[in-house]
């Protein structure tokens, strides 16, 4: 559902619904609960085939072929979730929760048989997307692959009325992509023109140099280079710039202001345009789970019902900080604050599905 809402709010409110009240069942905290479901909801963001709406985009600014962004955004994904994951499982050893037993578990084979028909769709925009078809082409056949399958499914048949409800919806959702869509080349030449981001760019990494050269005269610090704390001190003044300035702003929207004013920043650094763009994208994702803002964490404390918005904002788990530095594989040093304040140290050379992350 996240990855084709394009708004982490929005998809914290949808199946937040269904999930926090379960988890709440289970003996899970309602704070815990939140953090969990608004993380999951932001991990949407950042999950292959979508990206909520930012992967097209992401082609017509780097002019590459969808499938190498899909491939690159694949494995943090999976670490965003296994992160999740981990922290769940955690928290129920903590608490001393027990997992469903045989008879409350779903039957699989019961399950596959009523709904193995709505694997198909998606089924086909992936296959459609791997074998090198525009995504306008595999949107489409998926789209018809959709109305066939509902129409032909036993369980819950798609009815005509149905079917005029999707489309309005998705007209309605295609306005958002739309608008930021048509925005992009405004921003763009604004940005080009007056020569905001090119500035930026110049602040952050004299700034970084500076502030690198007086660390490189303090040991240990003087272990690394200067070049390699310019570009250590890089990454966290603009990972800290897309959080605050992705604040509050859906998916797409956050993307295309943070590549038009961040990633000249990082290209000053000799980063490569797919890892510099991926390097914004998430950390101005993000923003909805990082306090003071946090919006998706209070909205889902409020599905939760009695559990402060503050405590679930900085109770939500931190591993979308710690999966987007890790799956850049950054050389030289990324922070990523875990949930009690810990800091890991996380080597820092990046590929992210091809890009590399040279300095001098």
């Amino acid at each position: 559902m996240g990855t084709i809402s394009g708004s982490s709010i929005a998809n914290t409110v949808t199946t937040g619904a269904l999930t926090i009240p379960a988890m709440k069942k289970v003996g899970y905290p309602a704070h815990f609960a939140g953090a969990v479901e608004a993380t999951s909801s932001t991990g949407g963001q950042i999950t292959p085939p979508i990206l909520g709406a930012a992967a097209f985009i992401m082609v017509e600014y780097l002019e590459i072929p969808l499938r190498d962004i899909l491939a690159a955004a694949l494995f943090p994904a999976l670490l965003h979730y296994f992160g999740i994951f981990i922290m769940v499982h955690l928290e129920a050893k903590r608490l001393g929760l027990r997992g469903l037993t045989a008879e409350e578990m779903p039957k699989l084979g019961l399950v596959l048989r009523q709904h193995w028909l709505s694997v198909i769709p998606l089924g086909i925009l992936v296959y459609m997307i791997l074998t090198g078809r525009t995504p306008d082409f595999a949107a489409v056949y998926g789209i018809i692959a959709c109305v066939v399958v509902g129409v032909l499914n036993p369980v819950n048949r798609l009815k005509l009325m149905d079917l005029w409800d999707a489309l309005a919806s998705g007209a309605k959702n295609t306005l958002a992509v739309g608008a930021a869509a048509a925005t992009v080349g405004i921003v763009v030449g604004v940005v080009t023109l007056t020569g905001v981001g090119f500035r930026l760019g110049y602040v952050v990494v004299q700034t970084a140099t500076d502030m690198g050269a007086v660390l490189g005269q303090v040991w240990p610090f003087s272990m690394a280079s200067v070049a390699q704390w310019s570009l250590f001190l890089s990454l966290v003044l603009i990972a800290v710039a897309c959080i605050i300035m992705g604040a509050g702003i859906p998916t797409t929207a956050t993307y295309i202001i943070l590549v038009a004013v961040a990633a000249p920043a990082l290209a000053a650094q000799q980063i490569q345009p797919l890892v510099s763009h991926f390097f914004v994208f998430y950390y101005g994702v993000l923003a909805d789970i990082t306090p003071p803002v946090a919006l998706a964490a209070y909205a889902a404390a409020g599905i939760a019902g009695g559990a402060n918005p503050f405590k679930t904002g900085e109770y939500r788990l931190p591993s979308g900080d710690r999966e987007s530095a890790r799956a850049f594989r950054l050389r030289l040093l990324a922070l990523a604050v875990a949930g009690g304040g810990w800091v890991h140290m996380v080597g820092l050379r990046g590929d992210a599905g091809g890009g590399h992350a040279r300095h001098r």
